[in-house]
């Protein structure tokens, strides 16, 4: 295409314009680029880090109460609760764990998990005769799966014993789990309470008050949040009804607050960005036409037709900004990475400060190059209303 051509030509013999377009299109691209990248590097990945944490989605109870069944299923069947498991009071869940014969004796706490626990969703559900130990715990008793372990409390001064044999299927490390933890079958938990209740427990040969007069109450819920969104709404249900929690709501609220204030002063910024670069280019694309309208005047009389002339503006304009926005990312990646080197003491994301995504870049050069599109139609638009006898107007 003609158009195209002269369009090259022009820029290989007078470089001068797109060089202004590439300073103008750099100086607004960089650090809008940066900016986003600061939101994502640095705030997102905070979000991601609070996300990827089953301990930020706990709601916990603090101190003991009566739960009944219908009050474990109000609490169930509250919005937002994504896993639910009722449990002992803490004395109930305490307890030692060793060797088989006593071996590597270790104070441990133990908690009730079944399918869908945050905790251990990556290993097997433990039955009644199996555990999930943590690795802090496995650890002091030098086991690994498949190993042997017992549990142990006593009541009555320590006159009456209770050992459970278990067999240790996994070992969990994930986040969230950093203490002396032995993840059990729910029955485990309600057979340590009754034995220091006091009550019988004629399978493992235990005398006592007979089980049966034992109501069916709990002391507490190992309570998580479906997401880090319900964990707020969750604790604020909870308390409505006279429960005491904690939980995480705090930090999380506090970082999507950061989140939402740093989006809109990016979104300002950008904006009062975009609107420089809008000016910018309209001033130097306006000011190059009143220098070449009698360019314009030669290459109609020449013959060639209008819709050349305004290609010829059209190609020219994107020509300038695709080297503008080839510069701008050759320059913006080795800025970030220069930042996230001076910058990489300060946080302790692995994906830096500035993170700048190929597809968040690919949008703003998309938003540019169409702006840069739309001025240069308008432009095309006016040469091509441009007279051929302005030539000869002034002679």
């Amino acid at each position: 295409m003609i158009a195209l051509r002269l369009s090259l030509r022009q820029f290989a013999r007078d470089p001068r314009d797109a060089v202004i377009a590439t300073v103008a299109m750099v100086s607004i691209i960089v650090p809008l680029m940066l900016l986003w990248g600061l939101k994502v590097g640095f705030v997102e990945s905070l979000l991601d880090t609070l996300k990827s944490s089953p301990a930020n989605l706990e709601v916990r109870l603090k101190g003991d109460y009566v739960l009944t069944p219908d009050a474990v299923a109000e609490i169930a069947g509250l919005a937002g609760v994504g896993f639910i498991l009722p449990t002992a009071r803490q004395l109930a869940t305490r307890g030692f764990a060793s060797l088989p014969g006593g071996a590597n004796r270790t104070p441990a706490s133990l908690l009730p998990t079944a399918a869908g626990d945050p905790l251990t969703r990556s290993t097997p559900v433990p039955d009644g005769n199996e555990t999930i130990v943590s690795q802090m715990l496995a650890k002091r008793l030098d086991v690994e799966p498949g190993a042997r372990i017992e549990i142990a409390n006593e009541r009555r001064n320590g006159r009456e014993r209770l050992r459970i044999p278990l067999t240790v299927i996994a070992v969990a490390d994930g986040p969230g789990i950093n203490g002396n933890w032995l993840f059990v079958a729910p029955e485990i938990i309600n057979a340590v309470e009754a034995f220091v209740d006091g009550y019988a427990l004629p399978d493992r040969g235990i005398d006592g008050k007979p089980l049966s007069q034992r109501p069916e109450i709990y002391s507490s819920v190992r309570l998580y949040a479906a997401s880090i969104d319900d964990v707020a709404p969750l604790s604020e249900a909870l308390e409505a009804r006279d429960y005491v929690v904690t939980s995480n709501a705090g930090s999380i609220q506090a970082v999507k607050r950061l989140d939402r204030a740093l989006s809109r002063i990016i979104l300002l910024v950008a904006a009062l960005l975009l609107a420089g670069l809008v000016l910018s280019l309209w001033s130097f694309q306006s000011t190059r036409l009143e220098r070449m309208r009698a360019h314009v005047c030669l290459l109609a009389l020449m013959g060639l037709r209008p819709g050349a002339i305004g290609r010829y503006f059209i190609f020219s304009g994107l020509f300038a900004a695709l080297c503008g926005l080839a510069a701008a990312l050759a320059l913006a990646y080795p800025l970030a990475l220069a930042g996230n080197s001076v910058l990489e003491h300060a946080v302790s994301q692995g994906a830096g400060v500035f993170l700048i995504r190929p597809a968040d870049a690919a949008v703003i050069c998309l938003i540019a190059l169409t702006v840069q599109f739309i001025l240069a139609f308008i432009i095309a638009r006016q040469a091509i209303r441009i007279e051929p006898r302005e030539l000869f107007r002034d002679l």
